[in-house]
């Protein structure tokens, strides 16, 4: 009696298991083989240990096959391998079929996507009145530097990776929270502790220690909150155009456009509770410290490998117009920074070869039928896009893993020898690109400009893309500065 009963319970865990893992067969989408056998358990474990680096493997894998429906977690995912088909769907689908649920809101029985509601925070003019608060940042790394030298010292010996990070959390938490702090001179401060936190491995001592510096981010953050509404108190940055939006505001640039808030803040109903304004603003630091930092460190990394490359940002740095503060520090406007046209195909470069995002995952809201096909996606069903896999592949770029920043430069008609697809796809591009690329640009500037530097043992370094692409080597990315002359 009991050995029939363990047969029926065997029997049914089994025909359940058979049913999980054949949901995109029964649908008649191509999948993978999902035999209970021990090598498919493998790919499953692997998927949740080492999901990126997994990703793109299974991207190597079925190279016969556009898209292929793959097991994450237990969870069915189309894995899409083709860039066509995926630019196809994120231009002409994603706005209404594909939705990036970290980002809905729900306000008075109304849906908004606040990417879109965000998007006029990065456009030109507003970045232009930002620009002095970066400025001043990249200021106070360059007094930091100076104080590195001694009397007798030529050369000097930096960790260029932990500058840039410091660097890059400087400004967002001067642009998103409003604070003035130095993190140069004040080196033990909260918003150091939450990215370090964050960056741990251990999940569990992440989370607890995680939440007292949340908290502590919160509080400071509610505090400028407060005193911007109340006082109207007025900053050119990030924090003042999301109250804005808070209070009702058009923070779109127009004839009638100011940074100020409207006066009757304080009797009408916000548009954003103070709880889902501190969300987006955590948003905003995680995304925008892995990208700008990521970026910056590799943008650097190439440039100082090779020679040529290094002479061109030099010859596009010549023609700049420069002035000169009282601390003698070099000013730079907007419009210049516009124009480095060639460092721009560098940062293009970076994101290819090192992007931020290595893959992009959606869930399908309605369902779609993919393009060329008689399938459709059902509401519920996850999409995967392996931004990473696609841009080290031969079939898209040539010769993938070399840093060529001339591959995006345009030809005379106008159009790109390979496409860009660093920031996303159609409605899924970063909103917040042109933001990443201005303090990029202004820290390459500023380096270039007041030193002369040189990377120490580059054949050491090794590039780990474990979760994000970071350089590792026992005694960090260590740069030589060497200071110009100034003319």
């Amino acid at each position: 009696m009991w050995l029939l009963v363990h047969i029926i319970c065997y029997t049914l865990i089994l025909l359940a298991v058979h049913h999980v893992f054949s949901y995109w067969k029964r649908r008649r989408f191509p999948q993978e083989k999902t035999v209970l056998y021990l090598d498919f358990f493998k790919q499953i474990i692997r998927r949740e240990l080492q999901y990126v680096k997994a990703i793109n493997a299974d991207y190597r894998r079925f190279r016969s096959q556009p898209f292929i429906g793959i097991y994450c977690r237990l969870k069915p995912c189309l894995l899409v391998r083709d860039l066509s088909l995926a630019n196809s769907i994120m231009k002409t689908a994603s706005a209404h079929h594909f939705a990036n649920t970290k980002w809905d809101y729900s306000r008075n029985y109304r849906k908004y996507n606040l990417l879109e509601k965000l998007s006029p925070i990065f456009c030109k003019n507003q970045l232009e009145g930002m620009l002095p608060h970066i400025e001043k940042v990249a200021n106070n790394l360059l007094n930091y530097l100076n104080d590195q030298w001694r009397q007798d010292d030529k050369v000097v010996e930096v960790d260029a990776q932990y500058l840039i990070s410091t660097f890059v959390i400087n400004v967002l938490a001067n642009l998103i929270y409003g604070s003035e702090i130095d993190h140069f001179k004040q080196t033990d401060n909260v918003f150091k502790q939450y990215v370090n936190e964050k960056l741990r491995n251990t999940r569990a001592y992440n989370f607890f220690l995680r939440q007292n510096s949340s908290i502590t981010l919160r509080e400071m953050l509610n505090e400028n909150v407060q005193q911007r509404e109340q006082s109207g108190l007025i900053r050119k940055d990030i924090l003042q155009m999301l109250l804005k939006l808070r209070n009702g505001d058009n923070i779109e640039y127009n004839e009638k456009f100011t940074w100020c808030l409207k006066k009757d803040y304080g009797i009408k109903e916000k548009f954003l509770s103070l709880s889902k304004l501190t969300r987006i603003v955590e948003h905003l630091f995680d995304m925008g410290y892995e990208s700008m930092a990521v970026t910056a460190t590799f943008t650097l990394y190439e440039i100082l490998k090779d020679d040529d490359i290094r002479q061109k940002i030099m010859q596009e740095l010549e023609a700049f117009e420069l002035t000169k503060t009282n601390c003698n520090n070099i000013c730079v406007n907007y419009e210049n920074l516009q124009k480095l046209k060639f460092m721009d195909l560098c940062i293009q470069e970076t994101t290819r070869k090192y992007p931020s995002v290595p893959l992009i995952e959606r869930q399908c809201c309605k369902d779609f039928k993919l393009p060329g096909t008689k399938l459709t996606m059902r509401d519920g069903d996850t999409m995967i896009i392996p931004l990473m896999a696609i841009q080290h592949d031969e079939k898209y770029y040539v010769n993938p893993f070399s840093y060529k920043p001339q591959r995006f430069a345009e030809n005379k008609s106008g159009e790109k020898a390979e496409v860009f697809i660093g920031f996303g796809f159609g409605a899924q591009i970063c909103v917040a690109q042109h933001l990443i690329k201005l303090v990029i640009k202004l820290i390459l500037v500023k380096l270039f400009l007041n030193y002369q530097l040189e990377s120490t043992d580059s054949a050491s370094l090794k590039v780990d893309y474990k979760r994000l692409a970071c350089i590792r080597a026992k005694k960090g990315f260590k740069i030589k500065l060497k200071k110009l002359l100034q003319k």
